[in-house]
């Protein structure tokens, strides 16, 4: 199979987006095994491996719709940046949630719940004369909440964002302590993505430049808008969903012995190799 940069683009763009769906529908098969083996167990158990395959069904999701977005040229994909970020940080929690059981999904739970409570409280901006809602019952007449909000408080008073009580970098460190094989790839991943994504998000003038300025190749000649979209972004996309959902899939294999989903990752790696050079003798 011939390199990208060797074949016409739409025909690389549809190669891409192909190893894309065959890695949506690898994590689709992981949520069903999931959901049985959710049955397989009880009390805490039993709950780490649905939070397990919720999170991974939303990660399926969106890589569906970066599909959608992808199957034309056109400016659509900017708007995958902001996904390819969701789908990777979703992958990050799964993986990390795998690799340290039930106390890291129960306190996701927690953090869930607090935060459902905490949004039912918010106040409108001033000045909108939006109708007040009905306030919800008083925390402590709910059983758990006044734990999980004060689980979830700074000692200001302010409330405590990060479900984990650790950064992206901490959930990566302790998920690569104990699976070292998905370092690299998740690593990677992070670093393709995570800036860029941010620029978008935050809807920045860098970001706007990020697509829209014009770019030279190497003989000083304007880059097509097509060219460009092959590999500078759907490549940069596929790295950073491909990796990060790679490594999910290999803890979460590892961790629940899945074998079929692991001889899957394996295969779809020696695809994407094949992204970039030539056919392996």
């Amino acid at each position: 199979m011939a390199p990208l940069e060797q074949i016409p683009l739409d025909q690389a763009r549809d190669r891409v987006r192909d190893l894309l769906a065959v890695q949506a529908g690898i994590v689709e098969l992981a949520v069903r095994q999931m959901m049985y083996e959710a049955e397989r167990f009880a009390g805490d158990d039993q709950e780490t491996a649905r939070v397990i395959w919720v999170l991974m069904r939303d990660a399926a999701t969106s890589m569906r719709s970066v599909l959608l977005l992808t199957a034309s040229f056109d400016a659509a994909i900017r708007d995958c940046y902001g996904i390819a970020r969701s789908i990777f940080e979703t992958a990050v929690n799964v993986a990390y949630i795998a690799t340290i059981g039930p106390p890291a999904a129960l306190r996701a739970m927690r953090h869930a719940t607090q935060k459902a409570y905490r949004d039912l409280l918010r106040t409108d901006p001033d000045g909108l004369k939006v109708p007040p809602r009905d306030p919800p019952p008083a925390a402590d007449l709910i059983p758990g909440m006044p734990e999980a909000l004060g689980e979830f408080t700074r000692a200001n008073g302010t409330e405590l964002t990060e479900w984990a009580g650790l950064g992206v970098q901490g959930k990566l460190a302790a998920i690569c302590e104990r699976y070292p094989g998905v370092r690299l790839g998740m690593s990677v991943s992070l670093g393709s993505i995570y800036r860029a994504a941010s620029e978008v998000l935050h809807g920045t003038l860098y970001a706007s430049s990020i697509f829209y300025e014009p770019r030279l190749d190497e003989n000083g000649a304007p880059r097509s808008f097509e060219d460009r979209y092959v590999f500078d972004h759907l490549l940069t996309l596929f790295i950073a969903i491909s990796g990060s959902v790679n490594g999910m899939l290999e803890v979460v294999g590892e961790r629940y012995d899945l074998p079929e989903i692991a001889s899957r990752v394996r295969d779809l790696l020696y695809a994407g190799a094949d992204l970039m050079v030539s056919d392996r003798s």
